[in-house]
């Protein structure tokens, strides 16, 4: 996997190439929260699969690619995959 230096921003978590996931608690996401999977996904494009931000928001939403899922609907969707 290429270096991952990215426009100095940062993303939590990154798995192999199949997902970036950027966790935040708040109860409300906002594109501001996407800023660094932005960046990321600018960089990599489609070398990494999906851009996931995971939140206490309850409504799903994909902006830019990027999709944004609750927490607890996110772990049971990581926990069918794997």
């Amino acid at each position: 996997m290429p270096e991952l230096a990215y426009s100095g921003r940062e993303v939590d978590c990154i798995i192999g190439n199949r997902m970036a996931v950027e966790i935040k608690s708040t109860e409300q996401a906002q594109h501001k929260h996407l800023k660094g999977l932005k960046a990321l996904k600018q960089e990599m494009g489609d070398t990494i699969e999906k851009y996931i931000l995971v939140s206490r928001d309850t409504v799903q939403k994909d902006v830019d690619g990027i999709t944004m899922i609750y927490w607890q609907d996110f772990i049971r969707e990581l926990w069918e995959r794997f």
